[in-house]
């Protein structure tokens, strides 16, 4: 089969947080330099923000073509991203903080197992702090 075709979505809950101010620009490239590209990508602010980071977001949605979705108050990650998983597209979904930095095949290397019947896939992650600095790796099992 080729993953080219397969269409999926992927889910970007983000809040003004020095981080996610700093990681967000990054995270969102990431995942439109993937190998595959999402059909969608739903962007979800959880909560009031600033000018400034209001205006970062709508120049990278103008800059990337991203759904975006706006909280005029904080409502937490499990509402915001439930209200988002119902406005996805796609059966299959992603999710990906604001702060993350894709692997360019990710999604490559993924979607074959949601194809083969898995409900939920993960990896390893490696930490870097804000100058981007390599803390530590976390290993998840691989089964």
């Amino acid at each position: 089969m080729e993953f080219k075709k397969i269409k999926f979505s992927v889910i970007l809950p983000i809040l003004e947080r020095k981080d996610i101010v700093k990681g967000f620009p990054i995270a969102i490239e990431s995942i439109f330099r993937n190998t595959l590209i999402p059909d969608q990508v739903l962007v979800v602010v959880d909560g009031l923000v600033s000018k400034s980071f209001k205006d970062l977001v709508i120049k990278l949605k103008k800059k990337y073509s991203f759904d975006l979705i706006f909280f005029n108050k904080k409502i937490g990650l499990d509402k915001a991203l439930n209200i988002a998983l119902n406005k996805c597209r796609n059966e299959i979904v992603f999710r990906a903080d604001g702060d993350d930095i894709n692997l360019e095949n990710r999604f490559e290397m993924q979607i074959p197992y949601l194809l083969d019947g898995y409900d939920v896939v993960g990896s390893s992650i490696d930490e870097y702090d804000e100058d981007g600095n390599y803390i530590t790796s976390k290993a998840v099992p691989a089964s």
